[in-house]
């Protein structure tokens, strides 16, 4: 949650020109794949920061571990 939070803040155009994501990526330790995922995320959702930052709902529940011994 707070990784998606630092990319979101590093991506925001509103506070003026943003860094290449090669840099972004580099200094938050992530890679360019999790930015787009991010950015793309954000979009999805409208640009609703709650929903990207927070996790998915899953659409099925985990499955139960059982003794497989």
């Amino acid at each position: 949650m707070i990784r998606r939070a630092r990319v979101l803040l590093a991506l925001d155009t509103s506070v003026g020109v943003v860094d290449e994501k090669e840099v972004i990526a580099a200094r938050l330790g992530v890679s360019g794949e999790t930015l787009r995922l991010v950015a793309n995320r954000f979009a999805e959702t409208g640009r609703d920061v709650e929903a990207t930052i927070g996790r998915k709902q899953r659409d099925l529940p985990p499955v139960p571990s059982g003794d497989h011994w």
